[in-house]
């Protein structure tokens, strides 16, 4: 059993990928590389051949605390796609009504 730095898997993640790439560890253990992906905004998927290493893994990740980051550009931030995605289907609904048909 083999494990990892933090700060290896997070050198090796940084030097890489970028923030929002997929990391994808085929060997879960006790999930250093999703912990460090979560921690510098890559996404991730993981796996393993057994249960015990995804339920250490689950834990880690569910107790964990990741430090929040100030957007560069908050224009284009989660918020600003939940505004665009509420306009959409405003649209969507208002083109829906116009094309109902009355009886």
């Amino acid at each position: 059993m083999v494990q990892t730095n933090t700060k290896i898997a997070e050198r090796c993640q940084l030097l890489t990928t970028n923030p929002g790439d997929l990391v994808m560890d085929i060997t879960c253990g006790s999930g250093t590389t999703a912990y460090v992906a979560e921690q510098w905004g890559r996404r991730w998927t993981t796996c393993d051949t057994s249960h015990v290493p995804l339920a250490l893994a689950r834990q880690r990740l569910l107790t964990a605390t990741f430090p929040w980051y100030e957007l560069k550009n908050p224009a284009q931030g989660p918020l600003a796609a939940s505004s665009m995605s509420a306009n959409r289907t405003a649209r969507a609904r208002k083109s829906a009504a116009s094309c109902r048909v009355s009886r």
